[in-house]
């Protein structure tokens, strides 16, 4: 038991100093991804993804109009692999299915996902649980702002950092915590882009909307007008 206790505080302490997350976060994903993906879980999710690939190369082979995929989405399935496939390529994929097929059912499994230990898979969950396109009813603000400023805080990704201060500006600028959070962010983040955008999403500027390719664009603009 004792090996076993030292060997999960071995591989906590490798993924904490791998992603930047605090021990206890660390611990909790690594507890969290103990419980594997069902078989029939697997297979549903392969042959949804399967067929659709086909769809795919039957409309690139025969042309014409574009058909929508019309084959049923296993919700539970894709939840379930959205959080647990070892593929993070899946996991992400999944995730982008749910958007669409079913926003309102999966808020749980997008903030679950924004733990993910690969920010790619992190930035579809932010769309998902940020998304008013994609569901039925309104997003709840009050639940996805303290996910967003957690993220802002502490994701070690500023690609994520940065979309998450994006999320703030738009869905909560009046709201207190909001302010603080981007205020820090302006001040002490470690990625440049995030300290611009933060400070203009405080201010309420356009400029909070800025990509990393415009921001870089506008500094070298700047410094050849020295």
């Amino acid at each position: 038991m004792m090996t076993k206790d030292r060997d999960l505080k071995r591989r906590i302490r490798a993924r904490a100093a791998k992603t930047g997350e605090s021990y206890q976060a660390a611990r909790r994903h690594l507890l969290g991804r103990a419980q594997a993906l069902s078989a029939d879980d697997e297979r549903a999710v392969a042959a949804y993804f399967d067929g659709y690939a086909r769809h795919v190369d039957r409309f690139r082979a025969e042309g014409g109009r574009w058909q929508p995929f019309e084959r049923e989405v296993p919700i539970q399935a894709m939840q379930a692999a959205a959080l647990l496939h070892p593929n993070p390529l899946i996991r992400r994929e999944c995730l982008g299915v749910l958007d669409h097929a079913a926003n309102d059912q999966s808020v749980d499994v997008f903030r679950r996902a924004l733990r993910d230990p690969v920010p790619r898979v992190r930035l579809v969950a932010l769309h998902g649980l940020s998304c008013d396109r994609c569901r039925v009813g309104q997003v709840r603000i009050a639940d996805v702002v303290g996910d967003l400023i957690r993220i802002v805080t502490e994701d070690p990704s500023a690609k994520v950092r940065h979309v998450a201060v994006q999320l703030l500006a738009r869905l909560a600028p009046n709201d207190v915590r909001v302010a603080s959070s981007l205020k820090s962010a302006s001040l002490e983040d470690a990625d440049e882009l995030v300290r611009v955008v933060a400070r203009a999403a405080a201010c309420g500027s356009r400029q909070a909307l800025q990509t990393r390719k415009g921001h870089r664009r506008r500094r070298s603009k700047g410094q050849s007008q020295l």
